[in-house]
């Protein structure tokens, strides 16, 4: 079909897996998501939550990704080799009004993009992930 890849996984947890993609988005990277994740829940407690049909309970602070790497290409497919396990953490901010920001926060920071320049401290060190 035009404008579609076929790609093949090799390693971690979708290890056989072969998926047809859009061409454009066979980056040099692909990540994963376990569907699971890390939550304060209403009671303050901290849990491992599945997600459900409707997303992420408010509380959620991370998660964990497989990281596959484009690997060289000798047929068809393009393998796709695990390469690691990636925590992604939610942004400290809090927003205008009052909950906590919704967007993953970038590399080695506490804040997303938008709230990069953030000064305060919106939540306790052991919820950055």
């Amino acid at each position: 079909m035009k404008g579609r890849t076929t790609i093949r996984f090799t390693g971690g947890a979708l290890d056989g897996t072969v998926e047809e993609i859009q061409s454009k988005a066979a980056t040099e990277e692909l990540t994963w998501s376990k569907g699971s994740y890390f939550s304060v829940l209403d009671n303050g407690d901290i849990g491992v939550m599945n997600v459900g049909p409707k997303g992420f309970h408010q509380g959620w602070f991370g998660y964990s990704v497989e990281v596959y790497q484009k690997a060289f290409r000798t047929g068809s497919e393009i393998p796709y080799e695990y390469k690691v396990d990636r925590m992604i953490g939610r942004c400290a901010a809090i927003t205008k009004t009052g909950k906590r920001c919704q967007h993953i926060h970038i590399a080695k920071g506490k804040y997303c993009p938008t709230h990069k320049n953030h000064t305060g401290e919106s939540v306790p060190d052991e919820l950055i992930v």
